[in-house]
């Protein structure tokens, strides 16, 4: 039984980050427990797209705008899994990368747009 439990948390760690986990090359929002904290395992979806992003300032400055949501890293080995779950249909959703837009003020405003990005893309171009 201890064997089976830890098997269960070593394959969820591969596809779903904690809140140590460092974004290498990506951050996203998950959902969070209101109370612990801690990670729901359900990711944000923004307009049936997984939003990726370049920098965690970035992922915080979204963040403040969700409720209910917190910035988790993706580490390499977390977006490889990603995107085996997506080139198997298993990953619904299609990943978006999401890049700070033209500034509106000379103040930082944080305005940011989404770029759909094909999975194949995103292995070629991010995975080492």
């Amino acid at each position: 039984m201890k064997e089976t439990i830890e098997n269960a948390l070593n394959t969820l760690a591969q596809v779903l980050p904690d809140k140590d986990v460092i974004g290498d090359p990506f951050w996203t929002l998950m959902q969070v427990d209101e109370k612990t904290k801690n990670n729901t395992g359900n990711y944000c979806i923004i307009e049936d797209c997984l939003p990726l992003f370049p920098s965690k300032k970035l992922a915080d400055a979204f963040c403040k705008q969700q409720n209910g949501y917190a910035v988790f890293g993706i580490s390499q080995s977390h977006l490889i899994s990603l995107l085996s779950l997506a080139e198997e249909g298993l990953l619904p959703h299609r990943f978006g990368i999401i890049q700070p837009s033209k500034q509106e003020s000379p103040t930082l405003d944080y305005n940011m747009k989404m770029f759909n990005v094909d999975y194949h893309n995103i292995r070629e171009i991010y995975v080492r």
